[in-house]
């Protein structure tokens, strides 16, 4: 159950969103636009998945911190260390993770990703817990992710 500190925020950054945009980048504000508050308690349950890495507290883990990450360039975070991997990739064929890019990633959409680019985990793909079969699920998670603000 998404906490009440967490229902406060959304529905803060929902009105604000409707009074005006301030947010930072046309992408989350979209993205926000387009969503329900059901879909964004969703993707905060749903993001307990993705905890195992990655956090939204400005910490990283195994995994980037996830703050900021829709629209942000890949490979951002100063302090992270990515894999050789993906940091060529990125380097390579800079892109922004927007909300099509986070779908396929999610996804696992082969067309998009060659490989694991993407993550360092190079495992078949019943352990990649990463990976969300329902389009829903992306969706929610996608929405919940913009509502986590950079620094």
């Amino acid at each position: 159950m998404p906490s009440n500190q967490f229902r406060f925020f959304a529905v803060a950054v929902f009105m604000a969103f409707m009074a005006g945009p301030t947010l930072s980048n046309e992408e989350t504000a979209r993205i926000l636009q387009e969503s329900t508050l059901e879909q964004i308690d969703r993707g905060e349950t749903i993001f307990r998945k993705c905890a195992v890495c990655h956090n939204a507290r400005f910490r990283h883990g195994a995994g980037p911190y996830l703050n900021g990450i829709v629209g942000a360039s890949a490979a951002r975070l100063d302090g992270f260390r990515y894999s050789r991997q993906f940091s060529r990739h990125a380097k390579d064929t800079p892109f922004v993770w927007k909300a099509d890019a986070l779908n396929a990633m999610l996804s696992g959409d082969p067309k998009w990703f060659i490989g694991n680019a993407c993550l360092s985990i190079d495992k078949v793909e019943e352990d990649r817990p990463w990976l969300l079969k329902d389009a829903g699920d992306r969706q929610s998670l996608i929405a919940f992710l913009a509502t986590l603000e950079d620094e």
